[in-house]
């Protein structure tokens, strides 16, 4: 197997991965089953956000950095800062500012992780 194609099965391995912790971190509270789950990988989250995000600037994303990086040896350039910004101009056509678009996921995201919360803590 060749180089780019391993970068093109990482490639997609990385999409595969953001797509899963996004559900994991907005669907998967509303679901008893997942719950436990989605709290990891919010308070993941969290702490890449912030806690990297000290470091690298806040909304930190070392998935998503790991991804630029295979994108950019397959050639892809002039990436946006977030993968939901790519993700979200990908699937619309649209190309939403980068500010409605962290302005939603930190809605989504919260709200999501409030309502984990609550249900956790009324088991």
């Amino acid at each position: 197997m060749s180089f780019n194609n391993n970068l093109f099965f990482l490639d997609i391995f990385f999409f595969i991965f953001h797509i899963s912790i996004i559900f994991l971190n907005i669907i998967a509270p509303f679901f008893r089953k997942l719950r436990n789950l989605a709290m990891i990988t919010q308070v993941l989250t969290l702490m890449s956000w912030f806690g990297l995000g000290l470091f690298y600037g806040i909304g930190y994303c070392p998935i998503t950095d790991l991804h630029w990086l295979i994108k950019g040896k397959l050639g892809q350039t002039n990436l946006p800062h977030s993968f939901i910004e790519y993700l979200i101009n990908s699937i619309t056509c649209f190309d939403l500012s980068p500010s409605i678009i962290n302005i939603i996921t930190i809605i989504c995201f919260f709200s999501a992780t409030l309502y984990n919360i609550k249900k956790l803590s009324n088991r």
